[in-house]
């Protein structure tokens, strides 16, 4: 049995938090079936669908670009997605009572209260979509399910289209399953340099977050969006498929990739999609990028994992990125040995960032072993 918690790396994002590790607040157990339940007091199954709340005119960012094509941006039409109760960024004061009583706190990060009355610390402006002047390119936000307000954001590389398609790269984001965004500038500038480089077409979905919405909702929404991503690969732009995919993605060479807890989301995917393979018609994926993966727990590990559903991962290849600072470093780097002794019958590899910290390539994007991580995605993709 794999315990997958919630405890804070040492990065100089979360310096703050260093100490708070062994004051996890949101675990799940997972099984050698991938079924997951929360062990917090809200149930697993309170995950209710979002209720979309409307922009207003004055909710748009006077930065945005128009694209090229002379249609709307959809980061300034789209529904506001924001799961009910995040709404609250900046701390209240306590009004006494159960509004003061704290239920759980995972300080810097988020902190709930008995009423349900969530704070989040770390709050980063949503980066609108459009064309990245560095390094031309483009990106939309497309509505998935406006009912459970599911929605991704589209990046497409530079350059004329000539008929050729490109590979198809769905990225999950981090932050701890509390925190975070695909319009994030973590998440969005990362996708521009990395969509750029590897010439792909990327999507990054986004997801429920808890406290509000306690796993698995993440990854229930992510393998929704992921089968929204797959519908293109037998659908046609002019059937209204998102034409950036369906005109430009090549399904047969996709890749799952994601950051801390988004490598961890990208795991699950793989795996759901080893197993489900009659759900992903047309979408083959070719391998799976996990990077500094959120796996913790203080149960022993070792061999705990092998011969379970990891063996049925999609795709016939898996990179696992560590870094050696990192307080996740050992169990991502379990996670390689456990792959490897499963019976996947893919290629796992390793890569480990010598004197980095978790998600360092995200502060320090030009550094020496960021530019290496690069390199070793970029070859990956390239295979």
């Amino acid at each position: 049995m794999v315990w997958w918690s919630s405890p804070l790396s040492r990065t100089p994002l979360c310096s703050a938090a260093h100490q708070t590790i062994k004051k996890c607040c949101i675990a799940i157990v997972a099984t050698t079936d991938h079924t997951n339940r929360s062990v917090h007091q809200h149930p697993a199954s309170s995950t209710p669908p979002l209720t979309p709340l409307l922009h207003s005119a004055g909710d748009r960012d006077p930065r945005a670009k128009p694209r090229s094509d002379g249609t709307s941006d959809l980061a300034h039409e789209r529904p506001n997605t924001r799961p009910q109760g995040l709404s609250q960024l900046v701390p209240m004061a306590a009004t006494g009572g159960a509004d003061s009583e704290v239920h759980f706190d995972f300080f810097p990060l988020v902190r709930q209260y008995k009423s349900g009355r969530v704070e989040r610390f770390m709050n980063f402006p949503p980066i609108p979509a459009g064309v990245d002047p560095a390094t031309g390119v483009a990106s939309k936000d497309v509505v998935i399910d406006p009912a459970n307000g599911l929605w991704a954001r589209v990046f497409l590389p530079p350059g004329g289209h000539d008929g050729s398609k490109l590979p198809v790269l769905v990225y999950f984001h981090g932050g701890a399953y509390v925190i975070g965004s695909a319009s994030d500038p973590m998440t969005h500038n990362y996708l521009n340099g990395l969509v750029a480089a590897a010439n792909v077409v990327a999507v990054a979905l986004e997801y429920r977050l808890a406290p509000e919405h306690p796993l698995p909702a993440a990854y229930d929404d992510s393998w929704e969006g992921l089968k929204w991503v797959a519908s293109h690969a037998t659908a046609a732009a002019a059937d209204g498929a998102e034409p950036w995919l369906a005109d430009r993605g090549d399904f047969s060479r996709v890749f799952l990739a994601g950051g801390s807890a988004g490598g961890t989301i990208a795991h699950v995917m793989a795996v759901r999609a080893g197993e489900q393979q009659g759900a992903l018609p047309g979408f083959g994926i070719r391998g799976t990028i996990v990077v500094h993966p959120y796996f913790s727990g203080a149960a022993a590990i070792g061999k705990e994992a092998a011969g379970g559903s990891a063996a049925r991962i999609a795709g016939d290849r898996v990179l696992v990125c560590v870094a050696e600072k990192d307080g996740l470093r050992d169990r991502g780097v379990w996670y390689y040995e456990s792959l490897k002794a499963s019976g996947y019958a893919g290629e796992v590899e390793l890569l480990e960032s010598v004197g980095e910290d978790h998600v360092f390539y995200c502060m320090k994007p030009r550094s020496e072993r960021a530019i290496e991580l690069q390199d070793r995605i970029l070859g990956f993709l390239r295979k």
